[in-house]
């Protein structure tokens, strides 16, 4: 999943820096931007969450995702088209705390229990 991880926090910086006029950002722009920004970070923080090994192991991409949401929001303002919101950085960071606490639950198997991942297709 630290792949899948990688590559999607790559497609995300790139869409994120394109210009307003930009093909992608067009096609994208009846949907609302505050819900494009959820998923996204929601997604990348699913699988952070599913894919580490622990609760603690799960700390340094949820970080890296919050502090990416913040810069690259400031990044915006240097590109046309683009503009920095507030709003936007709270809908980045409920996606992460969101995404990562269902990632939990992914890696659990759907379980609620607090006992530590299982670490083999047996749970054992």
């Amino acid at each position: 999943m630290r792949g899948a991880w990688l590559v999607g926090l790559c497609v995300m910086v790139v869409m994120s820096l394109l210009p307003g006029t930009s093909a992608p950002i067009t096609w994208l722009s009846p949907i609302s931007d505050k819900l494009l920004h959820f998923v996204a970070y929601a997604v990348l923080a699913v699988l952070a969450g599913a894919g580490a090994a622990n609760r603690r192991a799960a700390i340094l991409p949820m970080v890296v995702m919050a502090v990416l949401g913040v810069a690259l929001d400031c990044a915006q303002q240097l590109v046309p088209g683009r503009g920095f919101e507030w709003s936007d950085v709270a809908a980045d960071e409920l996606g992460v705390l969101c995404g990562v606490l269902a990632g939990f639950w992914v890696a659990r198997g759907g379980s609620t229990s607090q006992e530590t991942y299982p670490t083999g297709p047996s749970g054992r």
